[in-house]
C-alpha cells in the first residue's frame, strides 16, 4: 500500500478542517486512491464510515491528523484502528 499516495489524496481536505480531523482515503486493487466524502473531527466516526465503505476490490482506511506541540502527526489507519503508518 503506498501510504504516501493515500495521504496525499486526503491531504487538502484535512488541513482545509484543521486539527484533529479524520478522513477515509478508498484504495482499489489496482492502487488507485481517491477520498471519500467528509471529514470527521473524532476517529469513531470516520472508522464506521470506512468500515461501510470497504467492498470487494475497494479498501478504506482512516488518516488521522492530529496537532502535537508545535508538529503535526499524521496516521493511517486500517478500519479496525490498526496503526498502518504514523508519521510526526
Amino acid at each position: 500500500m503506498d501510504h504516501a499516495r493515500i495521504v496525499d489524496a486526503v491531504r487538502p481536505a484535512l488541513e482545509a478542517a484543521g486539527a484533529p480531523a479524520y478522513a477515509v482515503a478508498l484504495v482499489g486493487a489496482r492502487g488507485l486512491v481517491r477520498a471519500a466524502s467528509g471529514v470527521h473531527r473524532r476517529p469513531g466516526p470516520a472508522h464506521e464510515q470506512a468500515r461501510r465503505l470497504t467492498r470487494g476490490d475497494v479498501r478504506a482506511v482512516v488518516v488521522g491528523f492530529e496537532a502535537r506541540g508545535s508538529r503535526a502527526a499524521v496516521t493511517v489507519l486500517d478500519p479496525a484502528g490498526r496503526v498502518a503508518l504514523a508519521v510526526a
